[in-house]
């Protein structure tokens, strides 16, 4: 497996310089808007979303034919996207953790409970998300799942948008933010066995 995520690292590295610098770029917007969330937000749905395009890749290339030589299981296939998927979100998160707090210090308001708070819900909607979608890619290919990865998003950043209109930073403290991280991560786990069986079925036809 260790090969397989170099070849993605080299593969992310080459190909998605541009979206890590818009990334970087929100982040910084994030220090000065007071309307966060979605700025916090959106570097990390582009982080999760990473492994599609590099699944997409793997499909253009023939890498899918030419790696069942190779002593790769359907397993660590699987499993390379989704570890790279939760790297990129952390990166992006431990980002946004320091800018934010870097705020707060600054600001005579600033709340470093409210920035901790904020950050479980980035991590745990892009988790959800990625959760969500990221099965339709592997059993559908790159091409056909992103239509229904389109439509999944779409439904999510729109409930997102709703929310966040509705509640403000203070307003989303009440929320049970454990119980979320937690579903989240339950969501994520069980999309990954999915997509490990769906591949399987997949390799079979």
């Amino acid at each position: 497996m260790k090969g397989l995520l170099l070849k993605d690292f080299y593969l992310t590295k080459r190909y998605f310089k541009l979206y890590f610098a818009l990334c970087l770029f929100l982040i910084i917007v994030s220090f000065w808007s007071d309307s966060i969330f979605l700025l916090m937000l959106y570097p990390c749905l582009i982080a999760g979303a990473l492994p599609y395009t590099l699944w997409g890749l793997d499909e253009n290339s023939r890498w899918e034919d030419y790696q069942k030589i190779l002593p790769n299981s359907i397993e660590k296939i699987v499993s390379c996207k989704y570890v790279v998927g939760l790297l990129g979100q952390f990166l992006i998160v431990g980002l946004l953790l320091l800018v934010q707090l870097l705020k707060a210090f600054l600001s005579e308001a600033g709340n470093g409970k409210t920035v901790w708070t904020m950050m479980a819900y980035v991590l745990g909607s892009a988790l959800l998300m990625a959760g969500l979608t990221m099965p339709f890619v592997v059993y559908f290919g790159a091409q056909k799942g992103r239509f229904m990865c389109a439509m999944v998003i779409g439904i999510f950043y729109a409930g997102v948008f709703v929310l966040n209109s509705q509640y403000s930073l203070e307003d989303v403290r009440s929320l049970s933010t454990i119980s979320f991280c937690i579903v989240s991560l339950v969501v994520y786990a069980a999309s990954w066995f999915v997509s490990i069986a769906l591949y399987k079925k997949k390799c079979r036809k």
